[in-house]
């Protein structure tokens, strides 16, 4: 896989990300307060992943009572996104950052316009993210393996879900289907460590372990 092999950060340590580095980015709620509500709430979450991610996207707008697709402002080449999962109060994503001011620029977009559409639609005000969003330096194979595991077994070890399969907000079913989207790329080394037709059987590994990456 190729991981540049740079000191893990401290938990929390204030730092930038560095080009042809993996990540564990997450953020959550403000006070631990939901940041999805509903369906739509991470329908659009994940459609803004989509939009920023896809090389080339073009989304379709109204201008001057026309239909048109216009260009987007997308970080598709400063960014690649392995994993996901979104809980009802953070999100976890497991990253490469191709350029220095990549994941910046992409969560600068996806944060923002997330943040602006929920308060909103909630008629609430201010930030939506406890100390906004953050970037865990996984510097070796096996942090990036482990986080991998940890991120599709969330809603298990939250109690949200008996079964990665039945979770519908994460990346899980694209590796155990090997179906790959234009924004979401499946990780040869990722396909190849876990068995994911029986990834419950890697709960027995997995805590909230900051050496691992995962705080």
């Amino acid at each position: 896989m190729g991981l540049t092999l740079i000191e893990m950060p401290y938990k929390n340590k204030a730092y930038k990300p560095q080009k042809g580095c993996y990540y564990h980015i997450y953020g959550k709620g403000l006070n631990d307060a939901q940041i999805y509500s509903d369906h739509d709430d991470y329908a659009l979450f994940l459609y803004l992943l989509k939009k920023y991610l896809t090389p080339d996207y073009m989304e379709e707008r109204s201008v001057n009572g026309r239909r048109m697709k216009l260009p987007v402002n997308s970080v598709a080449y400063e960014v690649n996104l392995f994993c996901y999962c979104l809980m009802p109060t953070h999100f976890h994503l497991l990253v490469e950052n191709l350029e220095n001011a990549g994941i910046s620029n992409l969560m600068k977009r996806v944060v923002t316009l997330y943040s602006s559409f929920f308060n909103s639609k909630y008629g609430r005000q201010g930030t939506l993210l406890q100390g906004g969003y953050r970037a865990v330096l996984l510097s070796n194979e096996n942090q990036f393996v482990y986080v991998s595991r940890y991120i599709h077994l969330n809603p298990i070890k939250a109690n949200l879900s008996k079964k990665a399969i039945n979770y519908r907000y994460s990346s899980y079913v694209n590796y155990l289907e090997k179906k790959c989207l234009p924004w979401l790329i499946l990780n040869p080394r990722l396909l190849e460590a876990t068995d994911y037709a029986d990834i419950e059987t890697y709960l027995v590994d997995i805590e909230d372990n900051p050496k691992e990456g995962i705080l």
